[in-house]
């Protein structure tokens, strides 16, 4: 048995080496399909199903609740009911409440703006993992009025502060608190949680201690680790129960939402990354299908030297192995191929990957991905190659053999194969253009919506101040606007406030909604690119003591009865003094999005005077030149006092820019990955029509000798694969149309039924596809019909 498969590896490599041209084709092809779906499955190990590095993963869980506020694109959760959970839930051995937002790190006179999460139990303990160096949190310092502390990450400790283990007990100023350095997280440590309905971190720089604070009746989540030999089901069900018995005093529209870890980390990732792999496992069929074409093709011209073969006594079986083997040996060396290539492209994704991916840093070539490229490549062996195998093992050479080699055509069965495998690649390739013109179509769309705010123009950055420094706000902005080139600059800061608005403007019987309110400066809507559509804008008149104003948009406008709320009043709590005060609406202005893929949401704007914040504030400043000119004069202007720091100094452009990287991502992949299958359903097309056309060259002939013109035989060729390509995009459309709901996910400001971008990508396919097939064709009615028929 041995010595027989030695000697078809043998037989195959002799076979290949006499095709060059045919092996290097088919090589390309499977390295391109191998490779790609090597580094998406390596992607997707990291991120999807490698296991998180604690113990016992499966037992950690987020907790959190939504009701009203889910309709402003939060999970928050009360910190009573964390409380609750803590006192009564036999089912969890530890719960953390735990707060995710910007921080601004200030050590040695530098600022750097970092992502922070403050937890109320120390996360050692419920992860399971201890710090690197140093220790975690004290109970005293998780005691409200207690010492502050803080773990940094392996990745800040390393890049910060230079891996000095002398930081460990030192003191550092965190958006202008300081917190003793208790330790260093170990460099495995991930932690990647949402911080909010537009922001998303890649990963936790620093753990903070944060005991609940009463005051604070809000927080971003909570996590929790269920006991050994809890279900799930069961710690769910018991939450619920304490959440129930709770909502019979307080906040009667609330919703538990209990979600494993790993699922909360990955997110909106999973459903990115299916696509993206779903899109190469399209890359790898068309692959696959190209070179079962080629092999067929080639098979039928082998088929002389197949049927001498059996004629002498080869049994089919071993026909079928010799087969086989050529196709193993392929799919084994494009395999090989395909790992050098996925090395390069696997590390352009993760130096040039969005950060909001979680682990997308992790991902390699392991062990794990290797075997699956070596499983990958032997069942695309077989697969392409099965058909051609079996197909040129029935030969009958008492057929065969009364023709010379020079006038063997292709058989109708492996015509109608060879039509069958075309329409399929055809079709295949439409859905994956389709898919990238649509996200390219929703890419184009954002960025229109976005021009019109200018945010070219606009100079955005960070302050950490608090409310005693709104003079010193004021003083600054006034200073920045006396600047030559700038035209206006404003500050704002977003809270989550709660609302009420009058009940007779009401579409639904609940008053209260838990809505984004943003607190704002005079001009800031200039500086913003925002329109004043009704009423006036914020004065100086609008101070600290005077009657509470609000300036709402058209979303709130659209939502809350129309322009009849202008000059009435409605209820809010963004002063913070405890209940809620009446605020009167001033104003009307437009929909303003600072994620520009998100949709418009009501939201409500109150001068930034009026209230005491100590939450970060950021500035947009409008110039009329390049906004980065000034970003120096302007640092300057806000930190003459030491109490302000500056961190995120940046275009606006380059704001929204970011927040929009993970579309951008997955678009420039899926486009990809779609020019790959159009390049390879191309190469299929020629190559095949090649060959047939060869093989066709004595019926080409006898249509010439009887008077059949050069113009009749192309005219033939293209329209007999013109009805393939167009069944091909039919078939193509009715599979984008299938994929609505998951496309729908994908894209923004466009429908999947997209009449114009599915007609420019049919366009566009079947042009290619007819061009591909006219080169062959007009080749083949070169030939003289004297030679071809020399041989009868």
């Amino acid at each position: 048995m041995l010595e027989s498969i030695l000697q078809d590896l043998r037989f195959a490599l002799r076979s290949l080496r006499h095709t060059p041209g045919v092996t290097l084709t088919v090589l390309v092809t499977l390295m391109l399909g191998i490779g790609a779906n090597t580094i998406l499955f390596s992607v997707v190990y990291e991120v999807l199903l490698r296991p998180l590095p604690y113990p016992d993963p499966g037992n950690l869980v987020w907790i959190g609740e939504s009701g009203n506020s889910k309709r402003a694109g939060y999970d928050l959760v009360l910190t009573s009911d964390i409380a609750d959970w803590r006192a009564q839930s036999r089912s969890l051995a530890g719960i953390a409440a735990l707060d995710l937002g910007p921080e601004t790190l200030t050590f040695h006179g530098e600022s750097q703006r970092i992502w922070a999460v403050g937890a109320s139990e120390s996360l050692d303990r419920i992860l399971g993992v201890p710090p690197a160096m140093g220790r975690g949190f004290l109970p005293e310092e998780l005691t409200l009025g207690g010492p502050k502390a803080v773990l940094l990450s392996d990745n800040l400790f390393r890049k910060r502060f230079g891996g000095d283990p002398a930081i460990i007990g030192k003191s550092i100023a965190l958006s202008g608190q300081f917190y003793s350095v208790a330790g260093v997280l170990p460099a495995s440590f991930r932690l990647p949680l949402s911080a909010s309905a537009s922001e998303s971190p890649s990963e936790i720089d620093v753990i903070l201690s944060a005991p609940i604070d009463p005051a604070q009746s809000r927080a971003s989540g909570a996590l929790a680790r269920i006991k050994p030999g809890v279900s799930f089901s069961t710690m769910r069900a018991e939450l619920g129960t304490i959440l129930e018995t709770s909502k019979k005093e307080r906040q009667p529209d609330r919703e538990l939402r209990v979600l494993p870890l790993h699922e909360r980390m990955v997110g909106k990732s999973r459903l990115m990354l299916m696509v993206l792999w779903g899109a190469v496992t399209f890359v790898l069929l068309v692959a696959c299908v190209n070179v079962t074409n080629v092999l067929l093709a080639k098979s039928a011209a082998r088929s002389h030297e197949t049927a001498i073969r059996v004629a002498l006594g080869a049994r089919r079986i071993r026909l079928v192995r010799q087969f086989l083997a050529e196709s193993l040996v392929l799919a084994i060396a494009g395999g090989l191929a395909g790992l050098l290539v996925a090395s390069v492209g696997l590390r352009l994704i993760v130096q040039e990957g969005p950060l909001v991916i979680p682990r997308l840093r992790d991902a390699t070539l392991g062990w794990n991905v290797l075997v699956f490229t070596a499983v990958v490549s032997v069942i695309t062996g077989i697969l392409f190659g099965i058909v051609p195998a079996l197909r040129a093992s029935y030969s009958r050479p008492e057929e065969t053999l009364k023709l010379c080699a020079q006038t063997i055509s292709i058989s109708g069965w492996r015509r109608r194969l060879h039509d069958v495998l075309i329409v399929s690649e055809i079709a295949l390739t439409l859905a994956l253009m389709a898919g990238a013109g649509l996200m390219l179509k929703s890419i184009w769309l954002i960025s229109s919506t976005s021009a019109q705010y200018a945010p070219e123009r606009v100079l955005s950055m960070r302050l950490e101040t608090s409310g005693k420094a709104m003079r010193f706000l004021d003083e600054s902005i006034s200073h920045i606007e006396s600047v030559h080139n700038v035209w206006s600059a404003g500050a704002f800061v977003t809270l989550l406030t709660e609302a009420v608005v009058p009940r007779e403007f009401l579409p639904f019987t609940s008053s209260n909604e838990l809505m984004e309110t943003t607190l704002v400066t005079p001009h800031y809507f200039q500086a913003a690119g925002v329109r004043m559509l009704a009423g006036r804008e914020f004065t100086h008149q609008d101070a600290e003591g005077t009657p509470l104003t609000a300036i709402v948009n058209e979303s709130y406008v659209r939502r809350y009865g129309g322009v009849a709320l202008l000059g009435r009043e409605i209820r809010s709590d963004a002063a913070r003094t405890g209940g809620t005060k009446p605020v009167a609406i001033v104003g009307i202005v437009s929909d303003f999005r600072r994620r520009p893929d998100s949709d418009s949401v009501p939201q409500i704007y109150m001068a930034l005077a009026q209230h005491f914040v100590t939450a970060s504030t950021s500035v947009y400043v409008r110039t009329s030149d390049d906004p980065l000119e000034i970003a120096g004069t302007v640092r300057k202007i806000v930190t003459r006092d030491g109490a302000v720091s500056v961190s995120n100094i940046q275009t606006l452009e380059e704001e929204m820019s970011t927040q929009i990287a993970p579309r951008r991502f997955q678009t420039a992949l899926l486009t990809s990955f779609a020019a790959l299958s159009l390049l390879l359903a191309l190469v299929g097309i020629y190559g095949v029509l090649s060959y047939t056309m060869g093989a066709r060259t004595h019926e080409i002939g006898i249509r010439m000798a009887l008077g059949g013109s050069r113009a009749q035989v192309v005219r033939m060729v293209l329209v007999g694969h013109g009805k393939l390509v167009f069944a091909g995009l039919g078939l193509g459309v009715l599979g984008t149309l299938s994929l609505n709901r998951v496309l729908s996910n994908l894209i923004y400001g466009v429908k999947p039924t997209d009449a114009s971008t599915l007609a420019a990508v049919c366009l566009v396919l079947g042009t290619l596809a007819l061009i591909a097939s006219y080169l062959p064709a007009r080749r083949a009615a070169a030939i003289d019909p004297v030679v071809t028929l020399r041989p009868e």
